[in-house]
């Protein structure tokens, strides 16, 4: 995830210079055919009629509010799809049976399985997905992320995360996991660092070991922080270094 957040913040100096709200209603209860709600929407699980697969789920599509839940509302700026009025964070509210959590946001089980480059936004992942490689010894995959709350808030969870709202041009409006533009977007007691005074967006940060720090009191004893130079974010660390 760390590389996914130096992408991030690759892509928003460069510009300077899901989950829908219930879980559809299984079609197929015995398993022998048709839409399963247990098992992520795709190729091999297609959504019922006038609905649509969206981060493991199926989302009904729809033109207004007025065609959504009490509780949805329709994302007429990207995917036409009924979305959470509020995204709530896992594990505190579990995810469907088709999604995991990753990073307090559920996403889906099964990724889409196809090639992608995570060392650039033209990653040839879909607008709601990011090509991340977690593991250094696994292939690099895209991950769907949750579409952002009608008034464009995502829940901070145990690791922060931001509204993707015209701040990475070629992706949806999705929660960004691990980014902030204030300390309100962070857990309790994190603080938001910003690579440098003047970018608009930073990284949520506990204070602890390898954590992002511009300052010391952003780290936790016993740990000091360490910049390459001053003015620049560095990493809180032992004082005797690495």
């Amino acid at each position: 995830m760390k590389r996914l957040l130096t992408l991030f913040a690759a892509a928003l100096l460069a510009a300077a210079c899901g989950n829908v709200a219930t879980e559809p209603e299984d079609k197929s209860p015995d398993g022998t055919g048709g839409y399963s709600a247990s098992k992520p929407c795709g190729d091999a699980n297609k959504c019922p009629t006038g609905q649509f697969c969206y981060n493991g789920l199926c989302a009904l599509g729809c033109n207004s509010n007025g065609d959504c839940a009490a509780d949805q509302y329709c994302d007429t700026e990207w995917s036409r799809l009924c979305q959470n009025k509020v995204v709530k964070s896992c594990p505190d509210t579990p995810c469907p049976e088709a999604q995991t959590c990753v990073q307090s946001l559920c996403t889906a089980k099964e990724q889409p399985k196809q090639t992608c480059n995570p060392d650039s936004f033209n990653d040839g992942c879909a607008e709601n997905a990011f090509c991340i490689e977690e593991d250094e010894n696994q292939d690099p995959q895209c991950m769907t992320f949750s579409a952002c709350g009608e008034d464009g808030t995502c829940p901070a969870g145990l690791f922060g995360a931001l509204c993707n709202e015209n701040l990475i041009t070629n992706k949806a409006r999705v929660c960004l996991p691990g980014l902030c533009k204030e300390a309100g977007n962070c857990p309790a007691n994190w603080v938001c660092v910003k690579m440098t005074s003047t970018d608009p967006v930073g990284f949520c940060s506990n204070g602890g070991l390898s954590s992002m720090c511009t300052k010391p009191e952003e780290c936790v004893s016993p740990f000091i922080c360490q910049q390459p130079m001053p003015g620049m974010a560095g990493v809180c660390a032992p004082d005797d270094g690495f």
